[in-house]
């Protein structure tokens, strides 16, 4: 599984760093990033409640065992088996009409534009993402990998964001667009 996200991060960073103004937003970046883990995350399969999913969804809001834990992530790779899609007698549905108790990643997102937020506030923005996967970490019972993916095209920080501090179950992964030399006047 690890290995399937790291393949697809690679072939998204791949793009970006050759072409990166086909990314325009951070929705661009989920997006891309969405449709090559598809590939390897789309078999349908049979839910707890008979209904058919695959393991690859995105914009999750979920609770931890407290009921209390309120997270939205970009990118979650769930055990589709496990899925509850549907009330029960016994069992009513969260608000948003789902519920899962196993997972296996989160994917977090992040593009700075050209144009975008300083240096310190972008990085101050991935500890929070770096944060927020190491709550879910210490609040859910299962274990998962986190990978945040970092696309900046405004400067080449990837020194800062390796020296962020993280758990070892959380993976920042960098990209910086390359830099042409065939600059045309």
């Amino acid at each position: 599984m690890i290995n399937k996200i790291l393949i697809s991060v690679e072939k998204v960073k791949e793009n970006f760093r050759k072409y990166p103004d086909i990314f325009l937003t951070e929705n661009d970046l989920r997006s891309h990033l969405f449709a090559e883990l598809l590939d390897g995350f789309s078999d349908i399969k049979t839910t707890i409640d008979q209904s058919k999913s695959i393991d690859l969804h995105t914009e999750v809001r979920w609770y931890g065992n407290d009921n209390k834990l309120k997270f939205r992530s970009d990118i979650v790779i769930i055990d589709a088996s496990d899925l509850k899609t549907k009330n029960s007698t016994i069992f009513k549905l969260p608000s948003k009409g789902f519920a899962f108790n196993r997972f296996s990643a989160i994917i977090e997102t992040k593009l700075r534009r050209i144009n975008g937020s300083s240096d310190v506030q972008f990085t101050n923005d991935i500890k929070k993402d770096i944060k927020k996967l190491q709550s879910i970490s210490e609040k859910v019972s299962s274990d998962f990998n986190g990978f945040i993916v970092v696309f900046d095209k405004k400067n080449n920080i990837k020194n800062k964001v390796d020296n962020l501090v993280r758990s070892e179950n959380i993976d920042v992964i960098y990209a910086y667009p390359q830099i042409s030399n065939n600059k045309k006047n």
